[in-house]
Protein backbone atom coordinates (compact mmCIF):
# COMPACT_ATOMS: atom_id res chain seq x y z
CA UNK A 1 0.00 0.00 0.00
CA UNK A 2 1.80 3.75 -1.01
CA UNK A 3 0.60 6.63 0.99
CA UNK A 4 1.26 10.11 0.45
CA UNK A 5 4.64 10.64 1.51
CA UNK A 6 6.04 7.64 -1.09
CA UNK A 7 4.25 9.83 -4.31
CA UNK A 8 5.84 13.11 -2.70
CA UNK A 9 9.23 11.18 -2.74
CA UNK A 10 8.32 9.76 -6.61
CA UNK A 11 8.14 13.87 -7.41
CA UNK A 12 10.76 14.63 -5.41
CA UNK A 13 13.21 12.60 -6.65
CA UNK A 14 12.33 12.99 -10.07
CA UNK A 15 12.78 16.87 -9.91
CA UNK A 16 15.84 16.89 -7.72
CA UNK A 17 17.47 14.73 -9.81
CA UNK A 18 17.17 16.85 -13.10
CA UNK A 19 18.49 19.50 -14.75
CA UNK A 20 15.45 21.88 -13.11
CA UNK A 21 16.95 22.10 -10.24
CA UNK A 22 20.72 23.58 -11.04
CA UNK A 23 18.27 25.67 -13.63
CA UNK A 24 16.69 27.07 -9.86
CA UNK A 25 17.65 30.13 -8.00
CA UNK A 26 16.53 28.38 -4.58
CA UNK A 27 15.36 24.58 -4.57
CA UNK A 28 12.91 22.07 -4.30
CA UNK A 29 10.85 21.18 -0.87
CA UNK A 30 8.60 18.94 0.36
CA UNK A 31 5.13 21.28 1.30
CA UNK A 32 5.67 22.83 4.48
CA UNK A 33 9.07 23.13 4.08
CA UNK A 34 9.66 26.47 1.61
CA UNK A 35 11.25 28.97 3.38
CA UNK A 36 8.48 31.78 4.66
CA UNK A 37 10.98 34.53 3.01
CA UNK A 38 12.36 32.84 -0.09
CA UNK A 39 12.64 35.24 -2.51
CA UNK A 40 14.37 32.88 -4.98
CA UNK A 41 12.87 30.45 -7.66
CA UNK A 42 11.63 27.48 -5.68
CA UNK A 43 9.70 24.24 -6.29
CA UNK A 44 7.03 22.71 -3.69
CA UNK A 45 5.90 18.98 -3.60
CA UNK A 46 2.36 17.98 -2.20
CA UNK A 47 -0.37 15.53 -2.35
CA UNK A 48 -3.73 16.03 -2.23
CA UNK A 49 -4.66 11.97 -1.94
CA UNK A 50 -4.05 8.93 -2.16
CA UNK A 51 -6.90 6.51 -2.12
CA UNK A 52 -6.20 3.46 0.44
CA UNK A 53 -9.19 0.81 -0.14
CA UNK A 54 -8.65 0.58 -3.95
CA UNK A 55 -6.09 -1.68 -6.33
CA UNK A 56 -4.89 -0.45 -8.26
CA UNK A 57 -4.53 2.72 -5.62
CA UNK A 58 -4.73 6.54 -7.33
CA UNK A 59 -4.00 10.00 -6.60
CA UNK A 60 -3.53 13.66 -6.82
CA UNK A 61 -0.20 15.68 -6.52
CA UNK A 62 1.53 18.82 -7.25
CA UNK A 63 4.65 20.93 -8.46
CA UNK A 64 4.46 24.46 -7.57
CA UNK A 65 6.84 26.71 -8.82
CA UNK A 66 7.14 30.00 -7.82
CA UNK A 67 8.88 32.41 -9.56
CA UNK A 68 10.05 36.26 -7.95
CA UNK A 69 7.87 38.99 -9.83
CA UNK A 70 9.39 41.60 -12.33
CA UNK A 71 9.59 45.40 -11.84
CA UNK A 72 8.37 46.42 -15.13
CA UNK A 73 7.52 49.73 -16.56
CA UNK A 74 4.42 50.49 -17.82
CA UNK A 75 2.85 53.77 -18.92
CA UNK A 76 5.47 55.62 -17.17
CA UNK A 77 4.75 53.60 -14.17
CA UNK A 78 7.23 51.06 -12.25
CA UNK A 79 5.01 47.83 -11.59
CA UNK A 80 5.27 44.29 -10.38
CA UNK A 81 4.54 41.72 -12.57
CA UNK A 82 4.72 38.21 -13.66
CA UNK A 83 8.16 36.58 -14.74
CA UNK A 84 5.78 34.80 -17.69
CA UNK A 85 9.15 34.29 -19.96
CA UNK A 86 10.90 32.21 -16.68
CA UNK A 87 7.55 30.82 -15.32
CA UNK A 88 7.46 29.43 -19.26
CA UNK A 89 11.05 28.25 -19.23
CA UNK A 90 10.34 26.27 -15.85
CA UNK A 91 7.14 25.08 -16.68
CA UNK A 92 8.23 23.09 -19.88
CA UNK A 93 11.10 21.63 -18.10
CA UNK A 94 9.20 20.11 -15.29
CA UNK A 95 6.43 19.26 -17.51
CA UNK A 96 8.91 17.45 -20.10
CA UNK A 97 10.62 15.72 -16.52
CA UNK A 98 7.60 14.71 -15.32
CA UNK A 99 5.74 13.34 -18.67
CA UNK A 100 8.32 11.30 -19.77
CA UNK A 101 8.89 9.56 -16.48
CA UNK A 102 9.17 5.93 -16.71
CA UNK A 103 8.72 3.93 -12.94
CA UNK A 104 8.18 0.56 -12.61
CA UNK A 105 4.07 -0.03 -11.10
CA UNK A 106 3.80 3.83 -11.06
CA UNK A 107 1.75 5.50 -13.87
CA UNK A 108 1.94 9.44 -14.19
CA UNK A 109 0.09 11.98 -15.83
CA UNK A 110 0.11 15.79 -15.87
CA UNK A 111 -3.70 16.56 -15.85
CA UNK A 112 -3.51 20.55 -15.82
CA UNK A 113 -1.42 23.23 -14.88
CA UNK A 114 -2.10 27.07 -14.80
CA UNK A 115 -0.59 30.34 -12.65
CA UNK A 116 -1.62 32.46 -9.65
CA UNK A 117 -0.91 35.20 -8.07
CA UNK A 118 0.80 35.62 -4.60
CA UNK A 119 0.76 39.40 -4.43
CA UNK A 120 1.74 38.95 -0.36
CA UNK A 121 4.87 37.75 -1.28
CA UNK A 122 5.52 39.46 -4.57
CA UNK A 123 5.43 36.15 -6.38
CA UNK A 124 4.01 33.99 -9.44
CA UNK A 125 3.15 30.36 -8.89
CA UNK A 126 3.19 27.75 -11.45
CA UNK A 127 0.51 24.83 -10.22
CA UNK A 128 1.06 22.29 -12.31
CA UNK A 129 -1.24 19.13 -11.22
CA UNK A 130 -0.18 15.29 -11.15
CA UNK A 131 -2.54 12.44 -11.47
CA UNK A 132 -0.79 9.05 -9.87
CA UNK A 133 -2.05 5.34 -10.76
CA UNK A 134 0.01 2.76 -7.87
CA UNK A 135 -0.22 -0.34 -8.72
Amino acid sequence: MRSSFDTDKILFSLLSGSPVKAALSGGIYYDGGRPDDSNREDIVIGTVTVTQESYPQEGVSYVNVYVPDKDERIDGRQQMKANRSRLEALSGMVTDILMNARIDGVGLAVENQTVLQDAAIGQHRLVIRIRFILE
